[in-house]
């Protein structure tokens, strides 16, 4: 068979029903003044995605206004790469495609917040896709005093937000953000602004080397608020059960199911590339499934 009659289909998180309720637990949490910083680790094709899409659907459920971003290959080269995509959904930029449009709306937006941060503007040019010039008081700061005076103006922006409901920031990829998007992490978690705040901060990433791991993060990992996810891989009856539902079946064959606990790890992405395997090479059919 050249061209499969099926395909696999896309379904929710299998197996992760202890992971979903720890998630749901910290939303809960973290909506009456309790801010959770979570951070969910496994190898890739764990299923890591999909529970973050899991996660970002419990919040908006809860009430919480989400915002998620995600940093790449080139996020280590690339100053607040994941934190330009959120801060961007914070100040609705998306649909302006006009810097001067931007500049514009973000200012009306500082004038409202505090007329006096209006000089301070240009300091977003950082993190934010803007064009504002250079002010008398922007111009003269030393990095480290431009630094501290964005941390404080990005976190006004954020209590501002606050204000209008609870908020959940979700990065993915967290493993490739650049040094200076993890200060800011460390930053949020340590905000006494954010002390009783309700607000989650979820970042998805690989594990961590002991070598490679960011500066802060036995810091981060031992704030208070700090929770951690590490997915392991599926059971075999979630192997099998990830394996009914990818295919559409009412029952797996037990062939099949015997097959899979043989042949490949509890690894979701794996198990579907083994099925996709199975169906190319025309040995796995959508009647009668046999290995």
């Amino acid at each position: 068979v050249t061209t499969p009659p099926f395909g696999l289909k896309d379904v929710d998180p299998v197996g992760r029903e202890t992971e979903l309720a720890q998630l749901a637990e910290w939303l809960d949490e973290a909506a009456i003044g309790q801010p959770r910083f979570v951070t969910i680790s496994g190898p890739a094709g764990i299923g890591k995605s999909l529970l973050a899409a899991k996660l970002l659907e419990l919040g908006r459920e809860r009430g919480f206004n989400v915002y998620s971003g995600a940093s790449s290959t080139a996020g280590v080269a690339l100053a607040y790469t994941a934190w330009t995509t959120i801060f961007s959904q914070v100040l609705k930029l998306g649909r302006l495609s006009r810097s001067q449009a931007r500049m514009h709306h973000v200012r009306r937006v500082l004038e409202r917040l505090d007329p006096a941060l209006l000089e301070q503007m240009p300091l977003l040019n950082d993190i934010l896709p803007l064009k504002a010039p250079e002010t008398s008081w922007s111009r003269h700061l030393e990095p480290r005093q431009r630094y501290e005076a964005l941390t404080a103006l990005l976190l006004r922006l954020l209590d501002m937000q606050i204000q209008a409901g609870p908020i959940l920031f979700l990065v993915e990829d967290a493993h490739w953000l650049d040094s200076l998007s993890w200060t800011f992490v460390l930053e949020l978690a340590r905000a006494p602004s954010l002390a009783t705040a309700p607000f989650l901060l979820a970042l998805v990433h690989r594990p961590f080397p002991p070598e490679t791991s960011p500066s802060c993060w036995a810091t981060l990992r031992s704030l208070p608020g700090h929770r951690q996810l590490e997915l392991a891989e599926l059971s075999p009856p979630a192997i099998h059960e990830l394996g009914r539902q990818v295919l559409g079946m009412p029952v797996l064959p037990p062939e099949l199911a015997e097959w899979l606990d043989a042949n490949v790890p509890g690894n979701p992405l794996y198990i579907r590339e083994a099925l996709n395997q199975l169906i190319d090479q025309g040995i796995l059919q959508p009647d009668e499934p046999e290995v």
